[in-house]
C-alpha cells in the first residue's frame, strides 16, 4: 500500500504551530531571565570565617547595596576591626540572552590600600542568577556570583575572602499592615473586586507586600499565611506605622520559636499540638495569667492547613518589642 505524503495543506499548519511552540518556550525562558535583572536593588548580605595571618580563624561580614539609580555602597566588617574597608561607586547589569546575566561593580575604596585612590572605572564583573521563594510569609532572596577573571582588577570577595563566587541573601519579613476596614479586606486572586476572594484578612493583620511590582487597579500584591493575591492599597500603610486594635482587642504578634501549645492556660490542660510558624505574625486574642507557674499564657489564632486553630500558648514565644502584653485584653473566663 502507498503511503500518504503530507501535502502543502498539512505542513504549512504543522509548522506554523511548531514555530509558535518554540517561540513561547524561547520567549518563557527569556522572560524569567530579564525576571531576575528585578531583584538585584537592595540589601545583601555574606558572612563567613575565614583564615587569616597565623592560621586564626576571623569571622567577616560583608553588605553590598544596590541602588534603584545605579548607586552603589559596599561594607565589610570583621571580628578584629583589621579588615573594616568601605566602597563606593556606580553598579550596573546586562541581560545576556544564552547564558548567566552579567553585573558589573565599578567602584573605589578609601580604606583598602588595594584599591585606595583607584578611579570608579576600576570594574570587577560577574555572572549571576537569582532565586526568590516565600516561606512562613518571608520573601527569601538568593544571589549567586561568579566572578570574571580581569587583570585589571581583584574583587573585594577574592581579596577578603579568597573566594572569588561568594552567594548572598537578602529576606523581607512582612512590611504593611491593614488599616481603615471596619473587619477585614479580602485578598483577591487578582486586581480586581470581582476575582475569587482567597482570604479574609483581618484589620489590624501584617502582610508581606510587593508595593513595587505596581498598584495596577489600585492593588498591591501580598502574601498572607502562604497564599499570594491582591490587596487594594487604600487598605495597607507600612507596618511601622502604629497599628490598630482590631474588634474584640485582637492584636498579633510574631511567633519567634514554633507553638508548643495547650487547650487552656496552663500545662494542667490537654496539648494542642506544636506548629511551626516561627517568623509570622499570629493572631493573640486574649492573655490569663498562671499563678502556679508564674507566667503568661495567650489564645491564639493558628492557621494550619487552610484551616484555624484556636488554642494557648506561652507568651515568652513572641517577640515583646512588636508586641505589648498590656495590649492583649484579660481573658475573662481565666
Amino acid at each position: 500500500m502507498a503511503q500518504k505524503s503530507m501535502g502543502p495543506s498539512r505542513i504549512i499548519p504543522f509548522l506554523l504551530m511548531l514555530f509558535l511552540a518554540v517561540l513561547i518556550v524561547c520567549t518563557t525562558a527569556c522572560a524569567d531571565d530579564i525576571e531576575q535583572l528585578k531583584y538585584l536593588p537592595g540589601q545583601w548580605t555574606f558572612s563567613d570565617a575565614v583564615l587569616k595571618e597565623g592560621g586564626l580563624a576571623e569571622e567577616i561580614k560583608l553588605t553590598l547595596t544596590l541602588g534603584e539609580t545605579g548607586e552603589m555602597s559596599l561594607f565589610s566588617y570583621s571580628s578584629s576591626g583589621r579588615y573594616d574597608y568601605r566602597y563606593a561607586g556606580t553598579w550596573s547589569s546586562e541581560y545576556v540572552p544564552d547564558g548567566m546575566d552579567r553585573l558589573t561593580l565599578r567602584f573605589t575604596s578609601t580604606d583598602n590600600p588595594l584599591y585606595a585612590g583607584r578611579p570608579y572605572s576600576m570594574a570587577c564583573v560577574y555572572r549571576f542568577y537569582t532565586e526568590s521563594w516565600v516561606e512562613n510569609d518571608t520573601w527569601n532572596i538568593f544571589l549567586a556570583l561568579e566572578e570574571i577573571p580581569s587583570n585589571e582588577s581583584v574583587s573585594p570577595f577574592t581579596d577578603l575572602y579568597g573566594d572569588p563566587n561568594p552567594a548572598l541573601d537578602r529576606q523581607r519579613m512582612p512590611n504593611m499592615r491593614v488599616v481603615r476596614c471596619s473587619e477585614y479586606v479580602s485578598l483577591r486572586e487578582t486586581r480586581s473586586t470581582s476575582s475569587r476572594r482567597l482570604a479574609k484578612v483581618p484589620l489590624g493583620a501584617l502582610v508581606l507586600a510587593f508595593p513595587e511590582y505596581g498598584t495596577a487597579n489600585g492593588f498591591i500584591e501580598c502574601v498572607y499565611h502562604g497564599l499570594d493575591g491582591y490587596i487594594l492599597s487604600e487598605y495597607l500603610e507600612p507596618a511601622g506605622t502604629p497599628g490598630p486594635v482590631p474588634p474584640g482587642g485582637a492584636v498579633y504578634g510574631l511567633a519567634i520559636d514554633k507553638l508548643a501549645t495547650r487547650t487552656g492556660p496552663g500545662t494542667q490542660y490537654d496539648g494542642g499540638g506544636t506548629y511551626s510558624v516561627k517568623g509570622q505574625y499570629i493572631r493573640i486574642l486574649s492573655r490569663a495569667y498562671d499563678k502556679s507557674n508564674g507566667i503568661w499564657w495567650v489564645k491564639c489564632e493558628i492557621p494550619y492547613k487552610g484551616d484555624i486553630r484556636v488554642l494557648w500558648t506561652g507568651w515568652k514565644r513572641f517577640d515583646h518589642t512588636l508586641t505589648r502584653l498590656e495590649d492583649i485584653p484579660v481573658d475573662p473566663n481565666y
